[in-house]
């Protein structure tokens, strides 16, 4: 979840009955469009900035990596699930 607060987004997340909420991003910059791996392990989010770019993070929060960066604005990742090999 990305809640704007004082006109800066970061990104949350919650249990599924919307308690312990954890603030995850506490940088300077808007941090929007979270996506989660398909694993669960990550969040993938957008740093939004003069030259937006996608950063990933562990789900705690921890570990925050620049995972794609290209010299125009990147904005939402998308994860497409892997077609399954025919093991016949």
């Amino acid at each position: 979840m990305s809640l704007l607060l004082k006109n800066k987004a970061d990104i949350y997340i919650m249990d599924i009955d919307c308690n312990n909420i954890k603030q995850l991003t506490t940088d300077t910059l808007d941090n929007r469009w979270p996506r989660w791996t398909p694993d669960g392990k990550f969040i993938a989010y957008t740093r939004v900035a003069e030259n937006s770019d996608i950063w990933i993070m562990d789900k705690s929060g921890n570990d925050k990596k620049q995972y794609v960066t290209s010299p125009k604005r990147d904005e939402i990742l998308e994860f497409k699930p892997r077609k399954k090999k025919n093991t016949l």
